[in-house]
């Protein structure tokens, strides 16, 4: 599993499913058939925002990204982006850190159908 909070990069996943097959097809080596529906199905899959009117919070610091595996034996890590580079964290307690923050800011967040509304609202108002 591999969950990210960008702070102000527009990820894959909001892109649109028009948009995601017209770059993956013009691509140097494009994905094609299982490949490019596989692609497009995780983009699909579900996103959330934190709305404005949420106030200053700790998420407006960073962006980052949590990897988790299978394998329970496997460890995930943290690989946080910030301004004049990054860092790939692994130790145990920065993991459940990391994992505790994303929480805090999924409970923030709107819910799927609501974060699709304002996406959708935000998007005509362009």
């Amino acid at each position: 599993m591999i969950r990210t909070y960008q702070l102000g990069f527009v990820p894959g996943l909001l892109q649109t499913e028009t948009y995601m097959r017209t770059v993956f097809d013009s691509a140097r080596d494009p994905f094609t058939g299982k490949r490019l529906e596989n692609e497009v199905a995780v983009r699909l899959q579900t996103v959330q925002v934190i709305p404005q009117n949420v106030g200053p919070h700790s998420g407006l610091y960073s962006n980052f990204i949590i990897v988790d595996f299978e394998d329970p034996e496997e460890p995930g890590l943290v690989y946080l982006e910030y301004g004049f580079g990054s860092m790939q964290l692994e130790k145990p307690r920065d993991i459940r850190a990391g994992r505790l923050l994303f929480d805090h800011f999924t409970d923030l967040g709107l819910d799927e159908q609501d974060s699709i509304s304002l996406i959708r609202e935000v998007a005509a108002e362009r």
